[in-house]
């Protein structure tokens, strides 16, 4: 199915609620102002995988393939491609010598290489219908997790219409979590973009002892502090996440000095140049000593 998930890939980075990951909300988000009383809402689908019905996910997927008029592959092929994927999945466990298979009847597999698509596809399918209203709260979705902005307090009930079948728990608040985000409004309603770590991340990097190739180690303090100076807003939250990584990193063999000057460096740096996307091997530039 991996040239097949090539042709669904386009569908969803088209679709308007998409968002790649946490730098593209902040891309999208960082110079934008709210208005007096809005709030922050986050959500997540529960279950969202296992609580697909695979033969409505099949005719959703469907039904924006056909807008693509795609030349490479005809609609009754995809169609074929996608029941023989999503309506087979065998898996087996075993005991001892004795292997005992299973074919999952419900939901999409999260294994599968296209899973992520579907279900992206599964939710913009109904998303469409209520494009306009979607647009107005400044709705955005990473697969099974929401983002977006509303002065009204939004609970569960308001989404039942948009997704049948799924239940989308929502959390209102002046500060939200989101993927790795921390997000809340300034006084001048803009939004204070910080870094998040949930609870169940160890942070558990390589240790400087392990078997690994120098530029691993190289790339490990610069690219987590890169992210960090990214995410950060103020300067004051980028030291004390750099700070805390600091002594993590210290504890697991890396150079004090080199992480140390790292922070300085990514301190110095304009935030604003570091929100881009860049070439990947931008991230391989050396800063000397």
């Amino acid at each position: 199915m991996e040239n097949r998930h090539g042709y669904l890939k386009p569908i969803v980075t088209q679709h308007f609620t998409y968002i790649k990951d946490s730098q593209h909300l902040i891309q999208i988000l960082n110079n934008k102002k709210l208005k007096a009383f809005d709030k922050l809402h986050t959500g997540d689908f529960e279950s969202l995988y296992t609580n697909i019905t695979i033969e409505t996910a099949i005719q959703n997927v469907m039904e924006l393939f056909k807008l693509t008029n795609n030349e490479n592959i005809s609609c009754f092929a995809f169609y074929t491609f996608l029941k023989l994927v999503l309506l087979n999945n065998y898996f087996y466990y075993k005991n001892k010598s004795v292997y005992r298979f299973f074919l999952q009847i419900k939901g999409v597999s999260i294994g599968t290489s296209c899973g992520p698509s579907i279900a992206n596809l599964h939710l913009a399918f109904y998303e469409i219908k209520y494009k306009s209203l979607l647009n107005s709260i400044l709705y955005f979705r990473f697969i099974d997790d929401v983002f977006f902005v509303s002065k009204y307090l939004i609970n569960d009930a308001f989404f039942q219409d948009i997704y049948p079948h799924l239940k989308l728990n929502i959390m209102s608040s002046n500060v939200v979590n989101f993927l790795d985000l921390n997000i809340s409004i300034d006084f001048d309603y803009s939004l204070i973009f910080n870094l998040y770590i949930k609870p169940t991340n160890t942070q558990n990097y390589f240790d400087m002892e392990s078997n690994n190739v120098k530029f691993i180690f190289d790339n490990i303090p610069r690219s987590l502090i890169h992210r960090i100076r990214r995410i950060c807003t103020n300067l004051n939250d980028y030291y004390y996440h750099s700070t805390k990584l600091h002594k993590i990193l210290k504890d697991k063999g890396y150079q004090s000095s080199q992480v140390k000057h790292l922070i300085r460096v990514y301190a110095n740096m304009n935030r604003v140049d570091l929100i881009p996307y860049k070439l990947k091997q931008d991230n391989y530039i050396g800063i000397e000593q």
